[in-house]
């Protein structure tokens, strides 16, 4: 699958702007003097979910068809694409599921205390099959925790 053309891009910046705040690009001078350079770091914890990835999620979602809206989102993630369709499911309004591999969670310092910005209630589901419209994603083998908008 080719990445994304260039006209996409820039699409998806133009579309993201006023849902998300611009993160600073900084320099970290103790960096600069201990690799002699020029070293910048661009601040994307400071998004909402804490990731850049929020970006894609917002993107993904607030260009979601009226039919994939009404129908919801599934995505399986080990974290932040998790978090970041949660965040913009929240934003646009969709209802959403989460599925997170048990595993993940219970290595997951504070793994209870979910993000309030990302409205999320979780409950032990077990392995489970989970349809979506790309296809089936079969689970055998991992206990789940499924995250689900606590309300739209």
């Amino acid at each position: 699958m080719p990445g994304p053309a260039f006209e996409e891009i820039v699409a998806a910046r133009e579309f993201i702007a006023p849902y998300l705040p611009k993160t600073p690009l900084i320099r970290v001078n103790a960096l600069c003097e201990l690799l002699d350079c020029d070293y910048y770091a661009k601040l994307e914890n400071l998004q909402p979910t804490g990731a850049f990835k929020v970006r894609g999620g917002v993107n993904l979602v607030g260009t979601a068809s009226d039919d994939e809206r009404r129908r919801g989102l599934v995505a399986a993630s080990t974290g932040n694409h998790g978090q970041s369709v949660s965040y913009a499911a929240r934003l646009f309004g969709v209802r959403a599921r989460i599925v997170v591999p048990e595993a993940v969670v219970q290595a997951t310092p504070n793994s209870d205390a979910v993000p309030p910005s990302i409205g999320l209630v979780a409950s032990s589901i077990g392995s489970e099959t989970v349809s979506s419209p790309v296809g089936t994603l079969a689970v055998k083998r991992f206990h789940f925790t499924r995250f689900e908008l606590a309300s739209v």
